[in-house]
């Protein structure tokens, strides 16, 4: 069941962001829900669920025409591992640690997406265009995840319950 939640939340996740996610763009940034969800899927269900939802969720990024088929999954990979890790380094400090390790898994994230575009010759998504949007990135990605993380621990509780 938890899968199917996981499986539920990142489709909608990547369906927002196919289709809504430009009209938020600013600060010189955009938001990815997708990141964000994977970040906080393997905080809370650790590798395997990280992993999965990064691939996942990639896999329908790419499908939606986001860039080569592969790409976005390979470069959520990182945000998984990071949420991983974070999860296991963290105390009790753990809402502001999700929120830096969402941060640090959007940089990791665009230098994969601006390195594959960079060598594939796209022009204006390569690296040098990376750089003046990455911390507007960053910020729109980091705000958003201690609540994510709250709202699945509140659904993995209602999914425990049920």
């Amino acid at each position: 069941m938890r899968a199917l939640a996981a499986a539920l939340l990142v489709t909608v996740a990547a369906l927002f962001q196919l289709t809504q996610v430009g009209r938020f763009a600013a600060a010189g940034g955009a938001p990815s829900l997708v990141l964000v969800a994977v970040v906080c899927l393997a905080w809370l269900g650790g590798a395997r669920a990280g992993l999965g939802s990064a691939l996942g969720s990639g896999l329908l990024l790419d499908l939606g025409g986001q860039g080569p088929l592969g790409v976005h999954a390979l470069a959520l990979i990182p945000a998984a591992w990071l949420g991983t890790r974070g999860a296991r380094h963290v105390g009790g400090g753990r809402l502001p640690a999700v929120a830096a390790v969402a941060a640090l898994a959007t940089i990791a994230y665009e230098l994969v997406v601006g390195g594959f575009a960079e060598t594939l010759g796209h022009a204006g998504l390569g690296l040098p265009g990376l750089l003046p949007a990455l911390a507007g990135s960053c910020l729109w990605n980091a705000l958003p995840a201690p609540a994510g993380l709250l709202l699945l621990e509140r659904l993995e509780r209602g999914l425990v319950a049920a």
